[in-house]
């Protein structure tokens, strides 16, 4: 699995900006509504945001060798799992705050016109839940990284071409 790269994140960012800015440009250019997601989307981002913290810890346990018993759920699947999950988190809560950024940029100056703080208020919120599952997203992926190997073991070298190194059991 490759990491995260920041570039890409910030890409994405930029043409969910775009994205957002001409779409809702021409929603209202033709008379219809505003694209603005509704607030709801902060309450879902930070409960995404949560599951995904939980289970970083649960991988942060079990990476220690020492408080490996202390994460009960956790399996080296999941743990897998869980580093996929860390960046969709990532690469959702960077197409939320572009969107947001551009429905934020739209409403500022229209803030003078209409009086109104809850298009603004909702903008954002959403912002403010995308950049945190962004955070979330990569503090996560970087705490399931495999740690190096402390030298631990018995200090046998697995055999090169055997069937216990191309994932057979033995049959002894």
């Amino acid at each position: 699995m490759r990491l995260l790269k920041i570039r890409v994140l910030i890409l994405v960012f930029v043409l969910a900006l775009a994205a957002g800015a001409l779409l809702n440009g021409i929603s209202v250019g033709a008379g219809g509504p505003v694209l603005q997601p509704p607030l709801l989307f902060f309450v879902i981002s930070m409960v995404i945001s949560g599951i995904t913290l939980f289970f970083g810890m649960e991988v942060r346990k079990y990476s220690n060798r020492q408080r490996r018993k202390d994460a009960k759920l956790m399996d080296p699947l999941l743990a897998a799992r869980t580093a996929v999950f860390a960046q969709a988190c990532a690469y959702t809560g960077a197409v939320m705050a572009g969107w947001s950024t551009a429905l934020l940029v739209f409403q500022i100056p229209l803030f003078a016109a209409r009086q109104l703080w809850n298009p603004l208020l909702e903008a954002g919120a959403n912002l403010l839940g995308g950049l945190v599952m962004v955070i979330v997203g990569l503090i996560v992926e970087a705490w399931c990284k495999i740690p190096p190997e402390d030298g631990a073991d018995t200090g046998s070298q697995p055999a090169v071409n055997s069937r216990e190194s191309q994932g057979y059991a033995r049959n002894d």
